[in-house]
C-alpha cells in the first residue's frame, strides 16, 4: 500500500481487468476484508464496509484507518475454539 501512495491518480484507478477492477478498488477491498474478518474474529459489531459508499479511498486515506494488520493467532484459535 505505501508504493501506492507514489502513483498518480491515473494508475491508481486505471482499469485492470481483474478483481475488483483497480488498483485502487482493490485495496480497498482488501481493506474493508481486513476490518471485516478482524470484526469477525473478535466478536466485535461490524464496522461499515469501506467499498459500499461507492467511493475509492486513496492510498493514503487507507493508511490513515488503522488497519488491523496482523490478527494473533492466540485470537483465532480462542475464537474457533473458545474456552
Amino acid at each position: 500500500m505505501k508504493r501506492a501512495l507514489s502513483y498518480r491518480r491515473k494508475n491508481f484507478e486505471r482499469p485492470t481487468g481483474i478483481g475488483p477492477g483497480s488498483v485502487g478498488r482493490t485495496l480497498n477491498h482488501l481493506v474493508g476484508a481486513m476490518f471485516f474478518f478482524a470484526d469477525r474474529l473478535n466478536r466485535r459489531a461490524q464496522r461499515p464496509r469501506l467499498e459500499r459508499d461507492e467511493r475509492t479511498k486513496t492510498a493514503a486515506e487507507l493508511l490513515g484507518k488503522r488497519l488491523p494488520m496482523a490478527i494473533s493467532p492466540f485470537v483465532w484459535v480462542n475464537t474457533v475454539n473458545p474456552a
